[in-house]
């Protein structure tokens, strides 16, 4: 049920839209240019993971989507592209927890992250991050997705 999605319909959109504003407006500016490359860049390295729900036997299947954007490390929960819960990390703090109600059901989006040392070689360590965040429906778990 989860998995890789990337940032794919998204990416080109803002790729298009990036071109024709480069070849349009930026090439005399080259401060927009910057601007427009670096927006395209944030945009592309999102991440996102999917889960399904099926409210009812009749209905539809929900498609369910989360989202981690970069620099900000906010998440995004989207129900069939539609933006319903939206939650970042405090400076510090390890853990989040936000809902909404979406179709008469209430949407909780709850996040856990850890850090940890990664050896690099050379006597030399960085810090690395990982974070967990779950879905509930009316208080029922639907999946737990992984992000790093």
């Amino acid at each position: 049920m989860g998995g890789g999605l990337g940032a794919t319909s998204l990416g080109i959109k803002i790729y298009l839209l990036c071109i024709s504003f480069l070849l349009g407006k930026c090439m005399k500016n080259y401060f927009l240019l910057i601007i427009a490359l670096v927006v395209f860049f944030i945009v592309s390295c999102s991440s996102s993971q999917l889960a399904f729900y099926k409210p009812t036997e009749e209905a539809s299947p929900w498609k369910i989507s989360v989202v981690k954007m970069p620099i900000t490390n906010s998440f995004i929960c989207k129900i069939n592209d539609i933006e319903v819960v939206e939650e970042s990390f405090g400076l510090f703090s390890k853990s989040f927890e936000k809902s909404a109600v979406f179709q008469e059901r209430k949407i909780v989006m709850s996040g856990y992250k850890k850090n940890y040392e990664v050896y690099t070689g050379n006597n030399a360590t960085s810090t690395e991050t990982d974070y967990r965040i779950s879905i509930f429906i009316n208080g029922e778990k639907l999946k737990s997705l992984n992000f790093s």
